[in-house]
């Protein structure tokens, strides 16, 4: 089931790496991406949410809440080199339940081609993750949740670094009237 915009957003509640309980409910009243990474060693996930970092202050001053779900073990992020990057609640789920809940299915290995333009191969090799494996057959999603717990903006990547754009989050948490 792909969810789309207006559609009532999927509860759940789970534990996130801290062992502190997310309850998506708990978030009424606020805006929410929940971004749907894929596993902790995919370079395009690191870039994504390097890019994201870039935009903190701003998303904390005008009270964007962000979930993170990585398509990773508890161990696998802790042990991983983002980890200190991230400053929201993160949610392991290597078993796919809140990827199947949102409408997240793995992928066939031909679909899932990657978009390397010439700026993001330099990306990755400066900063040296062009050569990481990574095992995950998930594509990236991300849902803008309003605060009556609707989704605003539902978008299902087609490969590995399609992400929804940075500029249409700012727009939508802070628009201009």
């Amino acid at each position: 089931m792909i969810l789309e915009k207006i559609d009532k957003v999927p509860s759940f509640k789970t534990k996130d790496l801290l062992n502190n309980e997310v309850n998506l409910a708990d978030y009424k009243g606020e805006k929410v991406l929940l971004s749907f990474f894929r596993d902790v060693s995919c370079p395009f996930t690191n870039l994504w949410i390097e890019g994201l970092n870039m935009h903190k202050d701003y998303f904390e001053e005008n009270g964007l809440k962000i979930i993170g779900v990585f398509n990773s073990s508890k161990e696998e992020i802790e042990a991983s080199k983002i980890k200190d990057k991230l400053y929201y609640p993160v949610i392991a789920d290597s078993t796919l339940s809140l990827y199947k809940q949102f409408g997240i299915n793995e992928i066939k290995e031909e679909r899932s081609k990657v978009d390397l333009t010439f700026g993001k191969v330099m990306t990755l090799i400066k900063s040296g993750k062009l050569f990481m494996k990574t095992k995950s057959k998930i594509l990236p999603a991300e849902f803008l949740i309003d605060e009556r717990q609707q989704i605003f903006k539902a978008h299902y990547g087609k490969n590995y670094d399609c992400h929804i754009d940075k500029k249409e989050i700012i727009k939508w948490i802070k628009p201009k009237f």
